[in-house]
């Protein structure tokens, strides 16, 4: 639902990217070889998360904590005094 069309597409070359270093591997390229295509994916990982709508997946699970630390503040208050 929060998971934008960006954020769908970059997993995708995410997931590619994933694929070519593992033939990278099997095929035992170079190390700056295997490093860059490893840069590679950190970024595409990065913009994956960038794209994700984070403001309103968080904002529900949130107003719903609220909503229940509201509701044990009014059913919990211990209406009595106690003298000291």
């Amino acid at each position: 639902q929060h998971t934008t069309v960006e954020a769908k597409q970059l997993n995708e070359l995410v997931v590619a990217k994933t694929k070519e270093i593992d033939k990278a591997v099997s095929d035992n390229v170079g190390e700056s070889a295997l490093t860059a295509l490893k840069s590679e994916k950190d970024e595409l990982r990065h913009a994956e998360l960038a794209a994700i709508e984070w403001r309103p997946l968080w904002i529900k699970p949130a107003a719903f904590a609220l909503g229940v630390l509201v509701l044990f503040y009014l059913l919990f208050w211990d209406r009595v005094r106690t003298q000291v």
